[in-house]
């Protein structure tokens, strides 16, 4: 046998024993895992949520909350409605805030670590967020990032998995709006919004669903009846 020969084959060799070596069904970096489905996501702020525009000028809001579903229980994205309360700033109170069918995606990117997305708008249509002095719209874009943390606060209960939910922190910059309005300071097209908050995210059996229109959009709501809480964690 050639010293060509011999190599190759033990190269061969060592792939094969490092390939056997890997845990079968190893999770990747990037993934969320549900331990049930199809399942209603829900989401609630743990503190006020702050959008900034013209490059630093605040819009508070006391809360947001999430609303999504999922039925696969491995999957590289999660798709959640938000919906924004209490919402003022120093160009006036928020109006009127409304989502126009579009979804914030999370999209996982490296580990606990994901891109957000703000994506499935009606067709001609963006986020609306009405003030007194300005309407602002943010169109469909991908913007980093969010961190997640697994918490389970069960842990060494007898249903210590079903208590298993997420931590996300969103960080957001460089959040493309157009503002407009007789009154508006700084009128056109801008990139200079950041979006931040904290969020904890968890699962819960769906029970019942129901088809409706909302802002000219129609889509399944998962809200109508949820039941026990489903364990989900980030990898």
């Amino acid at each position: 046998m050639s010293l060509n020969s011999k190599l190759l084959g033990a190269a061969c060799l060592l792939a094969c024993v490092v390939g056997s070596a890997a845990p079968a069904g190893a999770q990747a970096a990037g993934e969320f895992h549900l331990d049930g489905t199809p399942v209603a996501l829900r989401g609630e702020s743990t503190e006020a949520v702050t959008f900034t525009v013209f490059g630093g000028l605040p819009i508070k809001c006391s809360a947001v909350s999430f609303e999504g579903r999922s039925v696969a229980q491995t999957t590289l994205e999660l798709a959640l409605t938000p919906s924004f309360q209490a919402c003022k700033g120093v160009i006036g109170g928020i109006g009127e805030t409304k989502m126009n069918g579009c979804r914030f995606t999370l999209t996982g990117s490296a580990e606990l670590t994901a891109i957000l997305g703000i994506a499935g708008c009606t067709v001609g249509k963006r986020i609306e967020l009405k003030a007194a002095f300005c309407t602002f719209t943010f169109p469909e874009q991908n913007l980093s990032h969010v961190v997640f943390e697994n918490q389970n606060p069960g842990a060494g209960k007898e249903d210590e998995t079903s208590t298993k939910h997420l931590g996300a922190t969103f960080t957001i910059s460089g959040l493309l709006y157009t503002a407009a309005g007789p009154s508006c300071p700084s009128p056109g097209e801008h990139s200079d919004g950041t979006f931040n908050a904290k969020v904890t995210l968890k699962a819960y059996q769906i029970t019942e669903e129901k088809l409706v229109t909302k802002d000219g959009h129609q889509f399944t709501e998962s809200g109508i009846g949820i039941g026990t809480q489903v364990g989900m964690f980030a990898t």
